[in-house]
């Protein structure tokens, strides 16, 4: 039965099983899992989790080489049945694989045993389609989408501070309407395979994010089977996770944290990448912070309600671009479906991307203030050059931009995705930014100036006497002496 989880509850005692109230059950493993990693493994392990990782440098060589091993050892494994009835553009797609060796940072043989079990897992849950193109919300059930609506799990509107895509678990906070735990498990096989369209996700992997706090639903045996069930599929899901912070308020959710960590040490060897924070909702968002987590777009409201709308509006954005896919791959049968990967539409802007519009999501965006930092850098020497020279310039920025940098400028199509700009556009956007640092370069010395030839004025009033000087501050303020005195009979 479920169970609503206050602090009155007379049920608020965590369930004594072995394995789930003993911190040695937990730490003994843990302990190990770290003593078995080298130096190397070890401090990259704490890079990513901090978000300050570099990730590797894809050469031509490392790539063309990983491949061909890959494909080694693929033919080596005997026993691939999905696999061999997969799509042959599908599965020998270059980006496709490419995705199962960031993954396992180019080990080729550990990306192909998970692009196998890939096949196994795809063929199990959305049947012989997933075999053939990457899945879509079509393919769900009435149920599935039903499901997938109440937003149990859903991707952040924005990015951590590291760039990454932040999936937010709120299992708790929604009640279990629906038994079957099969739906659960195809939403995260979307929103997995969703955000791996974005390279930067592939490279360095995305955060989980479980926020269990506040007066929760608990449902003990259903969500430790979720858990676990989640856990199996992201052993053969080619997306690697960086870190994973646990949120909890009451004590009831600790065994569950231990068992969520006891999971990740057995099902992926990564027991050591998951933080724990216990505490009220206020706390956990101070704590998760110090992470870099957006917490402003956190789903929950402050008094403990879901906010739905911008998944929903997600959802509604991936149905427009698969539609629009699907009407490309009929306009052009011969192209492979996987060209998903390559086809211009971005869903999620990544932070170095410079953004086309106008308002404050798009000044405020971490790539828009790159380009203001660095044109402003620039103004000196760009302010009294000729005409040419600084049409010369504005192309120059673009050029520094995308390529030492990787940064794309974009703009947001009707269906709410993102696409990139031509050059000259972008062009266009550098030109309009030192406009816009020049007029307010002007301000600033306009105001300078006023202020400066008030100050003179006050020190002439100071020495010409009081009367002189109460004049100045009146009409620094529009307001006559007069008035000032009689302002308090208002």
């Amino acid at each position: 039965m479920i169970q609503t989880l206050t602090n009155s509850s007379p049920h608020n005692k965590p369930p004594d099983k072995q394995g789930l109230t003993k911190d040695d059950d937990v730490d003994a493993p843990l302990a190990q899992e770290l003593n078995n990693m080298s130096l190397d493994e070890r401090n990259r392990m704490w890079e990513e989790i901090h978000g300050v990782d570099k990730p590797i440098e894809e050469t031509e060589e490392l790539v063309t080489r990983s491949l061909r091993d890959m494909e080694e050892e693929i033919c080596n494994i005997p026993v691939k049945a999905a696999y061999d009835r997969a799509s042959e553009s599908y599965k020998k797609d270059r980006k496709f694989r490419l995705m199962f060796l960031r993954c396992e940072y180019f080990d080729a043989k550990k990306a192909a045993v998970r692009l196998v079990k890939f096949m196994d897992g795809m063929l199990e849950y959305f049947g012989e389609v997933a075999l053939t193109r990457p899945i879509r919300l079509s393919d769900f059930s009435s149920d599935d989408l039903a499901y997938f609506k109440l937003g149990t799990m859903q991707l952040l509107s924005k990015r951590d501070r590291a760039g990454r895509l932040v999936c937010c678990n709120l299992l708790y906070l929604l009640p279990k309407s629906y038994k079957e735990p099969e739906s659960e498990f195809r939403a995260l096989i979307y929103i997995a395979m969703s955000m791996l369209e974005d390279e930067e996700t592939q490279r360095r992997g995305f955060v989980v994010l479980a926020y269990y706090v506040g007066d929760l639903k608990y449902d003990g045996e259903s969500n430790k089977m979720l858990i676990s069930g989640g856990m199996g599929i992201l052993q053969w899901l080619p997306v690697r996770v960086a870190s994973v912070h646990y949120c909890f308020s009451h004590p009831l959710i600790k065994p569950v944290a231990s068992l969520f960590q006891s999971l990740m040490l057995s099902r992926l060897r990564q027991g050591a990448r998951m933080r724990a924070h216990h505490g009220s909702d206020q706390e956990c968002r101070y704590s998760l912070k110090t992470f870099g987590i957006p917490v402003d777009a956190l789903p929950i409201a402050y008094d403990g309600t879901l906010k739905n709308t911008a998944h929903l509006k997600r959802l509604t954005r991936r149905r427009a671009i698969e539609k629009c896919r699907a009407t490309q791959e009929k306009a052009n049968p011969t192209t492979g479906s996987i060209d998903i990967l390559n086809d211009g539409i971005i869903e999620f802007p990544a932070n170095n991307d410079i953004l086309c519009g106008r308002g404050k999501p798009m000044h405020k965006h971490p790539g828009n203030v790159m380009l203001r930092e660095l044109v402003e850098s620039m103004f000196s020497e760009y302010e009294g050059a000729a005409y040419g020279l600084k049409m010369t310039t504005h192309e120059n920025v673009v050029k520094i931009l995308t390529g030492k940098i990787g940064a794309r400028f974009l703009t947001q199509e009707s269906g709410g995705w993102w696409v990139e700009v031509p050059f000259e556009v972008a062009v266009e956007k550098v030109t309009h930014s030192f406009r816009t640092v020049a007029l307010d370069n002007k301000t600033r010395k306009s105001r300078k100036k006023e202020d400066e030839a008030f100050t003179r004025e006050k020190s002439k009033a100071e020495m010409d006497g009081p009367s002189k000087r109460a004049r100045l501050e009146a009409s620094k303020l529009d307001v006559s002496p007069a008035e000032d005195k009689c302002s308090f009979l208002f």
